[in-house]
């Protein structure tokens, strides 16, 4: 078995929670689920909460921090952030947790985890993604909730061995939905919304693909898109590009776990 492994336990809209194993550790980004659901997950996906060493926040939104508070306080994990995030966990009475600020010019050693936060374009306090160091010095790139693919998120992408990026809707889908208001949808494809199908793949096309392993999919919507459609475009993306890893579509209803060499 791996050493180093990935797993999503959910993303998209309902919650979101990723965990990075890296031998006896855990590290935990975002925790949008409920605590028995979380950790229901956990088990399905055959890791221990016990062995988390700290939980990463991305942004403030409810499908990202929904269950934080409480997995935090029964954890004892350290919550680390944007201090704008830090300053908006602070009016949380209910549960005391300890938190530290992160931000991108001070990478963080968390564990046999090196954590460097870079800025994403989200109508959030501060949002950030985050590249993941791993012990073996290969690196786990996670960005999503994010409008545009700025030059500093390319950069980031573009020295990982995994990335998990989002391919949040399909434009076609999005303007058809009725049920969507027209400032929602504006919302959706603004700089500050999320990533479409086409922007996530004409980011990975303009990849070197020579350190690329493996591509995750991430925060589907389930009104607006498909996996069958992010997998259909991804490959005639991939047909035209030098990438030969694998790619896989993150689940709402998770666990998938993905081993990490």
């Amino acid at each position: 078995m791996s050493k180093n492994r990935l797993h999503i336990l959910s993303s998209g809209s309902k919650g979101n929670a990723v965990v990075v194993e890296s031998g006896d550790e855990l590290l935990l980004i975002d925790q949008g689920l409920s605590l028995k659901c979380f950790t229901g997950r956990c088990a399905a996906a055959g890791i221990d909460p016990a062995r988390i060493v700290g939980i990463l926040i991305t942004h403030e939104h409810v499908d990202h921090i929904n269950g934080v508070p409480l997995t935090a306080r029964k954890l004892g994990l350290p919550v680390y952030a944007a201090p704008a995030v830090v300053a908006y966990f602070q009016d949380f009475g209910r549960y005391e947790f300890e938190t530290r600020e992160l931000t991108p010019q001070k990478p963080a050693k968390i564990g046999r985890f090196t954590v460097e936060p870079f800025p994403v374009m989200h109508d959030a306090r501060d949002p950030y993604g985050f590249t993941v160091t791993l012990p073996n010095g290969e690196r786990l790139t996670l960005v999503t909730d994010t409008g545009i693919v700025t030059q500093r998120i390319f950069a980031q992408i573009a020295v990982s061995e995994y990335l998990i990026i989002e391919a949040n809707h399909d434009p076609d889908m999005l303007y058809r939905n009725p049920r969507y208001p027209a400032d929602l949808k504006q919302r959706i494809r603004g700089a500050s919304g999320h990533l479409s199908n086409q922007q996530c793949l004409e980011a990975l096309e303009k990849l070197p693909h020579d350190k690329l392993k493996k591509v995750i999919f991430a925060h589907l919507s389930e009104e607006n898109n498909s996996p069958e459609l992010v997998r259909h475009s991804a490959k005639e993306c991939f047909g035209r590009s030098a990438f030969t890893g694998e790619s896989f579509i993150a689940p709402q209803q998770g666990p998938l776990s993905i081993p990490l060499d």
